[in-house]
């Protein structure tokens, strides 16, 4: 689970406090409602499973992890926030390569 993951980077005496907890219930409600706030990331992945274009796929999850970074990080502690921020971004980065690699073949 990606929750884990970004998980793993946060101290843990910053677990302990209610702004980690605010943090874990804003993330879970954030990915179970993005099927319906975000009516893109669906189309996009319904694109990607008719056609197989990994463009789709692709842009779907940068806007999954886009859509999350701003709604958690807005509602959460500065030094969560920070944490979070870059971790994500680094996997926007990424996922961001691997669409240029795969549009250039």
């Amino acid at each position: 689970e990606l929750f884990d993951t970004v998980k793993v980077f946060i101290p843990p005496d910053v677990q302990n406090t209610t702004g980690f907890q605010t943090f874990q219930t804003v993330w879970t409600e954030t990915f179970n409602d993005l099927p319906t706030s975000v009516p893109l990331i669906a189309s996009n992945i319904l694109a990607f499973q008719e056609t197989g274009a990994s463009s789709k796929l692709i842009e779907a999850l940068e806007d999954i992890l886009k859509q999350v970074t701003t709604i958690v990080t807005s509602c959460i502690p500065s030094e969560i926030g920070t944490v979070v921020e870059k971790y994500l971004g680094a996997i926007i980065d990424a996922l961001s390569g691997i669409g240029d690699g795969l549009a250039a073949m």
